[in-house]
């Protein structure tokens, strides 16, 4: 009878660490797809921007980033392998968000070394209230195209969940209207990353 009621027990306990586990993937799943906030849907480059569009008929493509968010490894990476697709073909800029309190040092972390070892890619540091806030990313890796003109083409991420890795849409997108032109004006997808509004300091 003991003997039952331990294999019993033993089973019980079992079946709720099982069923804790597979709540727990479940989550930690939703999770990785569950898209940030939007840009707040400008249609053109913002008139009022210090941050200069290029000006020679070829788009300008912007990558916004939080230092501190291990989403946007992932997203830094398939701006490398989108630009070594793409070389010459836009002007890149990828703008780090500085939050007020933090130093300089904080945010020139590893991300910002990262993408320094990106051939063509331009740097900048931006704070809430800046013009570069005129653009109204919300998310870290969101990314916004604009045509030679300065009308927005693009918006949105670059991977396909959270910190994934690989070709995703918005790399296959841009890929192919920097190569050929051809692109649904307005085409928008979701970003995967840290919100831009929050602080993350680890």
């Amino acid at each position: 009878m003991r003997q039952n009621c331990k294999i019993a027990l033993l089973s019980f306990v079992l079946v709720g660490w099982l069923g804790l586990i597979s709540v727990g993937v479940f989550e930690l799943n939703q999770y990785s797809y569950t898209p940030g906030a939007p840009e707040s849907g400008l249609s053109d480059w913002p008139a009022k921007s210090s941050l200069i569009r290029q000006s020679d008929g070829r788009p300008t493509v912007v990558m916004f980033l939080h230092p501190k968010c291990p989403c946007s490894r992932a997203s830094v990476d398939e701006l490398a392998n989108l630009q070594t697709e793409t070389t010459g073909l836009a002007k890149v800029v990828v703008l780090f968000l500085k939050p007020e309190s933090w130093s300089t040092a904080e945010v020139e972390g590893e991300l910002w070394k990262t993408v320094s070892l990106i051939p063509g890619v331009e740097r900048r540091l931006y704070t809430k209230g800046t013009d570069a806030s005129l653009f109204g990313a919300k998310t870290s890796g969101q990314v916004l195209v604009f045509d030679g003109e300065g009308q927005k083409v693009f918006s949105g991420g670059i991977t396909a969940g959270r910190g994934e890795k690989g070709r995703s849409a918005g790399r296959n997108i841009i890929s192919s209207y920097l190569k050929t032109g051809e692109l649904e004006r307005g085409k928008q997808l979701p970003v995967f990353g840290c919100s831009l509004l929050e602080r993350h300091r680890s």
